[in-house]
């Protein structure tokens, strides 16, 4: 942002200093043109015609440069407004693999609850009821627990893995696209 402000008023600079130099020039052809008697004459003209000429450039510049901004603000939004299309795009384009991503993340979070809320109670009542001793059952639980735990979170690796190269790749495309409509 500050990169554009500066850019501006290097624009603005450039545009003033160059309509100034022209007005001054048109005006002091018309003033060799005509030829005014008496020096006070001449130097209230002088005077006269520098401030004209200035708030002449100041306007002319103000002109010249909201018409700039105005267009460089058009290209800049036709640019994000292409960008954003193109990423719908990729979105519309990806839809199913996005869904299923998401599906295989949900699968595993309700695996992980009915094992802690059915499945971990099942195994527990029925070592219970085979009276398997307490110390064991405890252990063989622990082992259980922490194996399953390791797997589910395996899997959920695996499949967060899938969905960050996905999104990696939906960017990669979408900075190619921006990449391109830039050039």
């Amino acid at each position: 942002m500050a990169n554009n402000t500066n850019s501006n008023v290097d624009l603005k600079k450039f545009i003033y200093d160059s309509v100034v130099a022209e007005t001054r020039w048109l005006c002091t052809t018309i003033q060799s043109q005509i030829q005014v008697e008496g020096d006070s004459i001449k130097s209230a003209q002088n005077n006269s015609l520098d401030k004209l000429c200035q708030e002449s450039a100041e306007r002319i510049c103000q002109h010249i440069l909201q018409k700039v901004q105005l267009e460089y603000t058009k290209e800049n939004l036709a640019v994000l407004f292409d960008y954003e299309k193109h990423c719908l795009e990729l979105l519309k384009d990806y839809k199913e693999e996005i869904k299923f991503s998401t599906n295989i993340l949900e699968d595993i979070r309700k695996e992980r609850a009915n094992f802690f809320a059915e499945t971990l109670k099942e195994v527990s009542n029925t070592l219970k009821e085979t009276q398997v001793d307490d110390s064991i059952t405890s252990k063989w639980i622990q082992n259980l627990v922490n194996s399953y735990t390791d797997s589910l979170n395996v899997s959920n690796d695996l499949a967060e893995e899938s969905v960050v190269a996905q999104l990696g790749e939906l960017r990669a495309k979408a900075k190619s696209v921006a990449n391109n409509e830039a050039e």
